[in-house]
């Protein structure tokens, strides 16, 4: 079994809340051993991840990752927000019962990650210091190492940020696991995924992709749907923008424009 406090300890977590929800998830997923990441891990990760066939070069300093052919964008009722009353559902959301999205995910992910390393990803999606940041910070649980990658990129990625917060319970709590991508039966009746945010326990939990926002949970799961339901229940907007930085080759002047981007716009793999 999995010495998950000694992987802790190496790793800095002195956060009693964080090393409890590591502990819980490790055992339920069944990972065969724990690493505690920062972003001084980047360089390392990515010579395991091109040693391992997961990257592939694409020039200097440039790296591509493939997903799965047919592990492609969420489908709309795979993803869910759920909540312990119906009251909190809003008005667009796929809303669903909280115990019923929390013990469906947990079935799922019982033992998936068998065999592979659960990677423990302390992350900030604001400024540290920001008024925003104690709804920024959370912990992504992942089972796919190209994750922990792009986290390091959109992310701050560092033990201090849950080390230190004033309320060692505040973080959000983030699960991913892949599962086998070749049998979720994707896009048919039996399809097996679910990206499901437990808004009102923080709580976000996603089975079966490993793409994008269906894995980057700092992204859209965090700082989209669960900042909605942390943004109307503490009086702050959130939305999903984009900010471009476009420059004139001609006089060399820089032009940044923010906007709201629809679905299927590219807004995700242009980066």
């Amino acid at each position: 079994m999995v010495d998950v406090e000694t992987a802790l300890d190496a790793g800095g977590v002195t956060n009693p809340k964080v090393r409890e929800y590591v502990a819980y998830w490790a055992e339920l997923t069944g990972a065969a051993r724990v690493e505690v990441v920062s972003a001084a891990d980047d360089a390392r990760l990515i010579a395991e991840c091109l040693e391992a066939g997961e990257l592939e070069p694409a020039g200097e300093g440039r790296y591509y990752s493939r997903s799965y052919h047919k592990d492609t964008a969420r489908s709309e009722e795979r993803t869910v927000v759920a909540t312990s009353t119906p009251t909190d559902k809003g008005e667009y959301n796929n809303w669903k019962p909280a115990a019923e999205m929390t013990s469906l995910l947990k079935e799922r992910m019982t033992g998936k990650s068998e065999g592979k390393t659960m990677y423990v990803i302390p992350y900030l999606m604001a400024p540290a210091g920001n008024a925003l940041a104690p709804f920024a910070t959370g912990v992504e649980l992942t089972d796919c190492r190209t994750v922990v990658l792009h986290m390091i990129r959109m992310a701050r990625v560092g033990i201090q940020y849950v080390n230190d917060l004033e309320d060692p319970n505040s973080f959000v709590r983030a699960v991913h696991v892949t599962g086998d991508l070749e049998n979720l039966g994707q896009g048919t009746p039996d399809d097996e995924r679910y990206f499901a945010t437990i808004a009102d326990e923080r709580t976000i939990l996603h089975y079966g992709s490993s793409y994008g926002g269906n894995a980057l949970l700092g992204k859209i799961a965090h700082g989209l749907r669960q900042a909605m339901y942390d943004g109307w229940k503490n009086n702050f907007l959130s939305e999903q923008f984009m900010l471009l930085g476009i420059v004139d080759r001609q006089t060399g002047r820089r032009y940044h424009i923010a906007g709201g981007f629809p679905s299927a716009s590219g807004k995700t793999t242009c980066r």
